[in-house]
């Protein structure tokens, strides 16, 4: 489950104007979508072939075991907001903000 700390990070990230916004791709021509900018916060980067990295295992499922829960499927959803529904990201955070779960406690990568 993702931090609190982390998920503040995301959404200042969303709202700062660092990261300009891509869509259907994680990142593509230094653009990222809203879950490429989560996963290049906390990596550094969107991919990885070192096999001990978990982005080696797949993003997306990295992403899965982070944001969801078994009532909600939050990776979707922010899938569907920024690539259909062509979100910005400060509707994106906001959304964040209400939807996604954190938790207080020191959460490894």
């Amino acid at each position: 489950m993702i931090t609190q700390a982390n998920k503040d990070l995301w959404i200042d990230n969303l709202t700062n104007g660092k990261y300009k916004q891509a869509r259907t791709s994680l990142v593509i021509g230094g653009r990222y979508c809203c879950l490429g900018v989560y996963l290049h916060q906390t990596f550094g980067t969107c991919y990885s072939i070192d096999p001990d990295s978990p982005l080696n295992i797949g993003s997306y499922h990295w992403l899965k075991d982070q944001l969801d829960t078994k009532e909600t499927d939050i990776v979707g959803d922010l899938m569907h907001l920024n690539d259909r529904k062509r979100f910005t990201f400060p509707e994106i955070a906001e959304w964040i903000k209400k939807n996604v779960n954190a938790t207080t406690e020191n959460n490894p990568v």
